[in-house]
């Protein structure tokens, strides 16, 4: 017979999971194409395993996907599941630490803003909080050895694994925690073997730190600070990481370790600005959905007390709600980035077997190093050197004779117009 309180965590798990889904397939619903400079460049690299110095473990969803015939929407459906799992197993953690009332209320966190759009888009987030809570949830329960070997794939997902692992091997004490560190020594042992990343554009995401020394300023960072608090508070993670300090002074179980792997995410985010040299809602996902943990199981203490039932969950769904809202207006932010690289295709698709010569719109992304042709390949099924050559590309500068179309950017939006032969 299946015990009650384990039937309790599959079903708060359920039904987190399908609020979850069910916010990111209203998404993308209306916002269906690609996102995200990272996202574009995994998707244009779908026939490869590794794409730039990144880790494997996104792109092998996404490699699947494409080889199973899925495009960018099957694609951002993916990782909508698994994000959507993420948040399940979230649940089952919430459960753990602060019983089966915390479990519930961790339902109120799959509304999260940034990561219903950014964990329905191809970036690792998802993925990432999948396999740490599923692994917490084991450990947590009391199978130690299983968390440590699922944990161990944390270090092939993000490269931000690494001071989690640190903290959950100190929480552990025993030299079997090891373990853990499983899929870093993989990723390592690759590189030392060679192990390189296709390249989907000139652009190397790892420049962000070159140069750095003579860009960062001190006022320059403490504005990027000021701003992510605004992020937090405009998307409801401030109450969440609010709660998570409450949760930790009633020393649940597994508490600290949740807190300090909140606190190493934390800051983490510090740094990641400085290499940034920006702010962005997506940097609070993951310390938001550990730290809702700990403030659930806080509230789940609180339920009978001063605030009662009523004013507990007013609370969560007045926080989800406006995480929803905030969702739907950045992915409509979005959406207009990637707006005329999209209308340029709508007329390229309307004369198939041309190899177009496209000069894009350029200045776009951090320090205005990104340009058109990463869109156009990253929200389409196009591939550079097929079905079109970046005259801002330097190995194209000689291809413009052997193109049958051309793409220019002129100021406001791109002329399509065919200017050689229809054929390659």
């Amino acid at each position: 017979m299946t015990a009650p309180h384990a039937h309790s965590s599959r079903l708060h798990a359920g039904t987190a999971f399908l609020a979850a889904l069910v916010l990111r397939v209203a998404l993308l619903a209306e916002y269906p194409d690609n996102i995200g400079l990272d996202g574009f460049q995994r998707w244009a690299g779908r026939d490869w395993l590794l794409v730039q110095g990144w880790l494997p473990g996104p792109q092998l969803l996404i490699w699947a996907g494409a080889h199973v015939g899925l495009g960018v929407l099957g694609a951002r459906l993916l990782f909508s599941v698994v994000s959507s799992l993420a948040v399940a197993a979230g649940a089952v953690v919430a459960d753990a630490v602060g019983g089966r009332v915390a479990g519930w209320m961790y339902v109120a966190a799959a509304a999260f803003g940034p990561f219903t759009l950014w964990g329905s888009a191809l970036y690792q987030e998802g993925l990432f909080l999948l396999v740490l809570f599923s692994g917490l949830a084991l450990a947590l329960r009391g199978r130690l050895v299983a968390g440590d070997l699922v944990l161990g794939a944390l270090g092939l997902v993000r490269f931000e694994a690494l001071p989690l692992l640190l903290v959950y091997g100190a929480w552990r004490r025993s030299p079997r925690a090891l373990l853990a560190g499983g899929g870093a020594a993989a990723w390592g042992l690759g590189r030392l073997l060679g192990w390189e990343g296709h390249a989907a554009s000139p652009i190397d995401y790892f420049s962000d730190w070159r140069g750095l020394a003579a860009r960062f300023t001190v006022a320059g960072w403490a504005e990027d600070v000021a701003r992510l608090l605004v992020y937090a508070w405009d998307t409801g993670a401030t109450v969440f990481l609010v709660g998570a300090g409450v949760g930790l002074r009633d020393r649940l179980i597994g508490g600290r370790l949740l807190a300090f792997m909140a606190a190493a995410q934390l800051g983490l985010v510090a740094v990641w600005m400085v290499g940034l040299e920006r702010a962005t809602p997506r940097m609070l996902i993951v310390p938001t959905m550990l730290g809702a943990i700990l403030a659930v199981s806080a509230l789940a203490r609180r339920f009978e007390g001063r605030w009662g039932r009523g004013g507990t969950v007013a609370l969560l769904l007045l926080v989800s709600w406006v995480s929803s809202v905030n969702a739907w207006r950045a992915a409509d932010v979005e959406a207009r980035f990637t707006q005329p690289e999209r209308m340029a295709l709508t007329t390229m698709a309307a004369t198939p077997g041309v190899q177009w010569w496209v000069t894009p719109r350029t200045g776009l992304g951090p320090r205005d190093r990104h340009d058109g042709c990463e869109i156009l390949q990253g929200v389409s099924p196009l591939r550079h050197g097929v079905d079109f050559r970046c005259a801002a590309w330097p190995n194209d500068a000689g291809a413009v004779g052997m193109c049958g179309g051309t793409v220019t950017w002129v100021g406001d939006a791109y002329a399509v117009t065919l200017s050689g032969p229809l054929a390659r």
